[in-house]
């Protein structure tokens, strides 16, 4: 996967590092972001997620299917599906934010079409617009649509997150 850093025109810490890190092997970048993103989100690190993929405009987080994440049925429970998913979004959406904002849930909506069987992968996606929109404004928020895949390549959960970016400092 290419790191093309072309949709944020002024791209903010997390950006710079991606992309000093894009020349190196998809595998040892992505264990070294997932490695800083645990220290930083220690949640991540206790459901085990794991980034699969990361670009600009496409993230996924994957999980895979551990007795610490299943559910009554066997499957991934389906809050830990929904942290993925939570976690592609604000990986996404962080890759865009001016350094003066903090990214934050605003609201998850999702909808479970049917149980999941097996590891799952959650994909956060934005188009190139939405991505210089949340560079250009210092506050906002913005329903990223989300899709979680299990093993068998089935859909059974869909929905967004809507992200929200503050400034790290409120005006007095």
């Amino acid at each position: 996967m290419t790191m093309e850093r072309t949709a944020s025109p002024s791209p903010n810490r997390f950006a710079r590092l991606l992309s000093r890190l894009a020349g190196w092997p998809e595998g040892l970048r992505l264990r070294l972001v997932a490695l800083g993103f645990g220290l930083y989100t220690p949640y991540f690190r206790t459901n085990r997620c794991r980034i699969l993929a990361l670009g600009p405009n496409k993230v996924t987080v994957g999980i895979a299917l551990k007795r610490r994440v299943r559910n009554h049925v066997g499957g991934i429970h389906a809050v830990a599906a929904t942290l993925a998913a939570e976690y592609a979004s604000g990986l996404l959406v962080g890759q865009h934010v001016p350094d003066s904002a903090i990214v934050v849930v605003k609201t998850i909506h999702v909808e479970l079409r049917k149980p999941n069987r097996g590891a799952i992968q959650a994909t956060a996606t934005l188009t190139p617009e939405e991505a210089r929109a949340i560079c250009t404004e210092p506050k906002g928020s913005l329903k990223v649509p989300i899709t979680i895949d299990d093993a068998q390549g089935q859909t059974p959960i869909t929905g967004y997150m809507e992200m929200a970016w503050l400034p790290k400092k409120r005006p007095q």
